[in-house]
């Protein structure tokens, strides 16, 4: 009660201060005939009262000496005098009210998950978690160097009931973990058989502290959600189907002792695994193609398998068909036979002329889909992209490495389905990627992301009396060369839902073809949020002060514009020394 009131005090004190000055901020810059004068308006800016509390209470958090200086050998009494100064903080910080300390926990895990925070954040932690009764909990990241302050928390969750009300559960801790002294396998020469045993010693855990985690994992009942990267491994996985009896979600990704074997367990008959999972993330671990396939097979209501197997299994799956009728007989039945996968992403890296091709066989038994990524294919197998027409229930497609025109039949056939395209192409005799196909076709896109090396379009693109898209709120274009004045200008005039635009280097972007452009539609950027127009170098970008003080003016939603650092504005203007933040690694104006 001591500590809450001292830190309400310092709150009321912090908040008298606050009250009577006036905060410069760039959401509510006004506009001013001349543009020398252009000044932010003032507004007053005051935190939260829970807001003051949460800090001014971590900054009074002091980690033990022994725990700062690890690798340093202390005496008996600095240990003593270390435990109960880590037992006083959790007895008064145990304390606080479940709101402050939920507060507490988001903020300190935003500001000291770091390699010079990390200690701090683990008092924090062992202090608060026994009082909070959240349904998501995430554990530090910066946690994987630190194998004492892992078993710690780890002994404290056991200590508290906390997993009886989480849902959501991920260890953190673990994504980056490997084995403490031991010698990485890539920096010197082993057998070609030993490698594979060394690298999966490596991210396997001690003893005790793999004990703890699968007593952990008994006791998340209530889970749907569960994230353990690394250092998962079948015997945690057969410990998941036991317990975890709801669980939609899995993320095991580069556990390297994750194989075949733990997904047999997790798909044994009568398994609950196999009706509730929805969604499995196996990229990095050990498992096959036949593990991908024990998954489609058994249970039917997952959708979404991350793994870089899924080619392999589509490869095989082609050799099976190819030999068979089943193909056929898939065909003829429709929907009857397929799986209800409904995102994917693969790669195409090997050509085969054997029938069904890889795509055609994808729009066959995962005719479901609604987003599929195609990072890659090969350039013997571009042509087999217009059985992307097959996939009837696709709402979202990222396609990249390949030239627009192979795509063209089915944006003509399933486009007008898609609110997501998100296309990538560097190559090609003359690199152009003509946005008029894209616009014909896709007219009902929200979200349009297009990176290359340049962009065309027809003559009729920005002269067109119905809006280009009319439903798209984000807007990507990154392209090595200058995006054209008559795409940029018909883009932002002409698309009166965007909310987030993030551009390149605009041909004859400058303040005044800004400002003809917002005379002339009065609807256009009105609802932008985000704006990013960036260029290489300072400078490359033609606006300046008068031009922030335009899209200020239309864009009353405006909450961060930027890449400022490229733009021309005066170092030493009143708007942007008043109204630069560089928070969250920002290079704009907030």
């Amino acid at each position: 009660q001591e500590v809450l009131n001292t830190s309400l005090a310092v709150a009321h004190r912090q908040q008298a201060d606050v009250d009577p000055v006036l905060v410069e901020n760039m959401s509510c810059l006004c506009v001013h005939d001349q543009p020398a004068q252009t000044m932010a308006s003032t507004v007053r800016v005051v935190r939260s009262l829970l807001q003051i509390c949460s800090d001014y209470l971590i900054e009074q958090v002091v980690p033990p000496q022994s725990w700062t200086e690890v690798g340093n050998k202390f005496s008996l009494e600095v240990l003593c005098q270390d435990e109960i100064l880590v037992e006083v903080q959790k007895f008064w910080f145990g304390r606080l009210p479940s709101s402050l300390a939920y507060k507490m926990l988001g903020d300190a895990l935003l500001k000291h998950d770091n390699q010079q925070g990390i200690q701090r954040l683990l008092i924090i932690y062992l202090c608060l978690i026994e009082n909070l009764r959240c349904s998501q909990l995430v554990t530090p990241l910066y946690l994987y160097r630190w194998t004492e302050g892992r078993v710690m928390l780890l002994e404290k969750l056991l200590e508290t009931d906390v997993l009886h009300v989480c849902k959501d559960l991920s260890l953190d801790m673990y994504n980056f973990y490997h084995r403490p002294h031991m010698v990485q396998p890539w920096t010197y020469d082993m057998q070609p058989e030993l490698e594979l045993y060394h690298d999966l010693d490596r991210v396997r855990l001690t003893s005790r502290e793999e004990a703890l985690v699968e007593d952990l994992l008994s006791r998340g009942s209530h889970l749907l959600v569960l994230k353990l990267h690394t250092v998962c491994t079948d015997q945690m996985l057969g410990i998941v189907s036991q317990t975890c009896l709801c669980l939609a979600v899995l993320d095991v990704s580069f556990a390297r002792n994750v194989t075949d074997s733990g997904i047999a367990i997790l798909c044994r008959s009568g398994a609950s695994f196999t009706k509730t999972i929805q969604q499995i993330q196996l990229e990095g671990t050990s498992t096959t193609s036949q593990g991908i396939h024990l998954l489609l097979e058994n249970c039917r209501n997952l959708v979404n398998i991350e793994s870089s197997m899924m080619e392999e299994f589509l490869y095989n799956m082609q050799a099976f068909l190819s030999e068979s009728s089943t193909f056929d007989t898939t065909i003829a039945t429709g929907t009857r036979n397929s799986y209800k996968l409904k995102h994917l992403s693969l790669c195409i890296r090997k050509y085969s002329d054997v029938s069904p091709s890889i795509i055609e066989l994808v729009s066959q038994i995962f005719n479901n889909l609604e987003e599929i990524q195609i990072h890659f294919v090969h350039p013997k197998q571009v042509h087999s992209l217009k059985f992307l027409k097959n996939l009837h229930n696709l709402q979202s497609l990222m396609v990249g490495v390949v030239s627009l025109e192979f795509i063209q039949p089915g944006l003509e056939s399933i486009g007008r389905n898609l609110v997501t395209f998100r296309y990538v192409f560097y190559g090609g005799e003359s690199g152009q990627i003509n946005i008029s196909l894209i616009q014909q076709n896709c007219r009902n896109l929200q979200t349009l992301s297009v990176s290359g090396n340049c962009l065309v379009s027809d003559h009729s693109f920005s002269q067109q009396r119905n809006e280009l898209f009319p439903h798209l709120t984000d807007l990507h274009i990154n392209t090595h060369s200058f995006i054209p004045f008559p795409i940029w200008s018909g883009l932002l005039s002409q698309c009166s839902s965007l909310s987030q635009v993030d551009l390149t280097s605009c041909q004859g972007l400058t303040d005044t073809s800004l400002a003809q452009i917002l005379a002339s539609h009065p609807h256009s950027l009105a609802k932008l949020v985000k704006l990013s127009i960036r260029g290489g170098h300072r400078g490359d970008v033609a606006l300046t002060e008068k031009s922030v003080a335009m899209i200020n003016t239309r864009c009353c939603l405006l909450t961060q514009l930027g890449d400022c650092l490229t733009w021309s504005l005066y170092a030493s203007s009143p708007t942007v020394d008043a109204l630069w933040e560089r928070e969250d690694g920002t290079r704009g104006l907030r």
